[in-house]
C-alpha cells in the first residue's frame, strides 16, 4: 500500500476533527486533495471512534462511482476494509467502524422529509460531504438530523471555489475559520506539466479553480442573453 503523506489541507481537516470543531469547511482548487482528505478522515475516525458508523455524502451516484469509490478502494481496501454494494457501506473489520455512502439527489417534487439520508444511524457523530458547490445547505441540515446518536457532532464540508459558498458561511457563523487552499497545496502529488497546462485556461477560470480566487459574476444579464433566449 502507498504510504499516506498528508498535505496541509488534509492535515488541517484532521486537526479540526481532533479539536471537535462543529463545522470543518474547506473551499479549495482543482486537484487539491479534497476527496482524499475525506478518505483519510474516515481512516482517522475508524481509529479514534472505533466501532461507530459515519456518513459520506456526494451529489450523485455517478460522481460517487467515478471519484469517491476509486479513492476509497485505493486507501481502504488494502487495510482490510470491505464494501457492501447492496448496503452502500464500507466496513473496517479491525475496528468495527463503518461508513454509509449516499448520494443526495432529491427531486423538487418530493418533500424534504423524503431524502436519501433518512433512517441512517450515524453513531460516530460525523458526516463528510463532498462537492458542496453542487449541493445546497439542505444536505447539511438533513445530515445533522442523522448525527444525534453520536458524540461531538461534526460536519466536514468540502467544495470547489465559488463566491458566497454556503459551507464557508456555515463555518463562519459558528466562529470557525474555514480552510482556503489553492491547487498548489497538493503540488507534491501533481505534475508540473499539469500546472503549466492550466495557464491555457481563461484568466478568471484559472484564478478561481487553481488559485482559489473566485470573482462574482459580472454582466450576468447580458451573458445570459443569447440567440436561444430570443426565440419565442
Amino acid at each position: 500500500m502507498k504510504e499516506i503523506k498528508l498535505n496541509p489541507l488534509q492535515l488541517e481537516i484532521i486537526k479540526g476533527i481532533t479539536r471537535k470543531d462543529k463545522v470543518i469547511a474547506a473551499r479549495c482548487g482543482w486537484g487539491s486533495g479534497k476527496t482524499s482528505a475525506l478518505v483519510f478522515s474516515i481512516l482517522y475516525l475508524s481509529k479514534t471512534r472505533p466501532g461507530t458508523s459515519s456518513l459520506l455524502v456526494t451529489d450523485t451516484t455517478p460522481r460517487y462511482n467515478s471519484v469517491l469509490m476509486p479513492e476509497m478502494e485505493k486507501w481502504l481496501a488494502p487495510l482490510g476494509w470491505t464494501y457492501n454494494h447492496t448496503m452502500k457501506q464500507w466496513t473496517d473489520h479491525h475496528t468495527g467502524s463503518q461508513v454509509w455512502c449516499r448520494s443526495y439527489f432529491r427531486p423538487g417534487t418530493r418533500e424534504a422529509t423524503h431524502n436519501p439520508l433518512e433512517g441512517l444511524n450515524v453513531t460516530s457523530g460525523v458526516c463528510l460531504i463532498d462537492e458542496c458547490q453542487t449541493l445546497t445547505q439542505e444536505v447539511a441540515h438533513k445530515a445533522l438530523g442523522r448525527l444525534r446518536a453520536g458524540p461531538s457532532p461534526i460536519l466536514i464540508l468540502v467544495g470547489l471555489p465559488v463566491v458566497d459558498a454556503w459551507w464557508v458561511n456555515m463555518a463562519e457563523n459558528q466562529n470557525i475559520a474555514p480552510l482556503f487552499f489553492s491547487s498548489y497545496v497538493n503540488q507534491d502529488n501533481l505534475a508540473d506539466e499539469w500546472f503549466e497546462a492550466t495557464k491555457m485556461l481563461p484568466a478568471e477560470e484559472r484564478e478561481a479553480m487553481i488559485m482559489n480566487k473566485p470573482k462574482p459574476p459580472t454582466g450576468l444579464i447580458y451573458q445570459e442573453f443569447n440567440e436561444a433566449s430570443q426565440c419565442h
